[in-house]
């Protein structure tokens, strides 16, 4: 008798957890749901080779501008930056933002794509049309170009494929200083390459008292790494909060950025100090 009552205690039990591991998996079902389709506007879908890794957002016709520097050098028949720029420089950026992906995924080919979001505050993308293939001689580099309204990438937002999980920067070029000058300095020092230590204590001597301290800190920000050169740039506007390089195929530049809505009785000065991977410098590149 009583082994038949440990017997029946035992099956209770294991119903019990089954029922338990059962109410858990429901549960998670719940809350990782799929990934669901976001209403987007595709402006341009390419599958081929030579795109560079990037998936940023744009927010401003200055970025779309920017975005221009990841893709001047891609391959034959992939969509270089005069395509990207088009593409995204015509949106409305007063309701809406431009999402990009490129990135290299494998054999199988595809015919489009979707914007997705797996919860609020993240976005993704899935390609349609698909057609697998167990080998090729290369596998796909895929760009997928989306106009979505604001409110779907607020400043905070997850971006899948990106080196992070936020948004890659708009371009290529890192921001390592940026700051306001207390005048303007020799218009010789508006811009110049400054990789090399003496370059580099050059630059920073020719800018205004004070201008130096302003860039250098305590001068890890200005570690600019193994392979990548450094440029420096003396900007003028108006209570400006950053600065942008713009890499054409001969020239980089720096654009401050700002709230165009505010007004100065005088222009203001600013520094900005860039590091970029050297083979996003354009051979011979002209400063400024």
């Amino acid at each position: 008798m009583g082994g038949k009552r440990l017997f029946i205690v035992g099956v209770v039990v294991v119903l019990a957890v089954a029922g338990a591991v059962a109410s858990l998996w429901s549960r998670t079902d719940l809350r990782v749901a799929p990934a669901r389709t976001v209403k987007a506007e595709l402006l341009t879908f390419h599958q081929g080779h030579g795109l560079p890794r990037v998936a940023t957002v744009l927010r401003s016709g200055t970025d779309a501008r920017a975005v221009r520097g990841w893709f001047a050098d891609t391959g034959r028949g992939a969509p270089d930056a005069d395509d990207v720029e088009k593409l995204a420089a015509g949106r409305d950026y007063g309701r809406e933002v431009v999402v990009l992906f490129s990135y290299t995924s494998d054999c199988d080919s595809a015919r489009g794509a979707h914007l997705t979001s797996d919860g609020p505050g993240s976005l993704s993308m899935r390609l349609t049309g698909v057609t697998e293939h167990e080998e090729c001689a290369e596998p796909y580099d895929n760009l997928a170009v989306f106009a979505v309204e604001k409110a779907r990438a607020p400043s905070g937002l997850m971006l899948g494929g990106s080196r992070t999980g936020r948004p890659d920067p708009v371009s290529p070029g890192e921001l390592l200083a940026f700051g306001k000058l207390t005048g303007p300095p020799p218009r010789s020092t508006r811009a110049a390459e400054v990789s090399q230590p003496d370059q580099l204590e050059q630059f920073l001597r020719s800018l205004p008292a004070a201008g130096d301290e302003l860039v250098r800190g305590d001068g890890s920000a200005l570690q600019a790494g193994q392979g990548r050169r450094r440029f420096g740039f003396v900007l003028s506007g108006c209570r400006e909060k950053t600065a942008i390089l713009m890499i054409g195929e001969d020239r980089l530049a720096a654009e401050p950025v700002g709230d165009d809505a505010t007004s100065c009785e005088s222009a203001e000065h600013y520094v900005a100090v860039f590091a970029i991977d050297a083979p996003h410098v354009p051979p011979g590149a002209r400063l400024g």
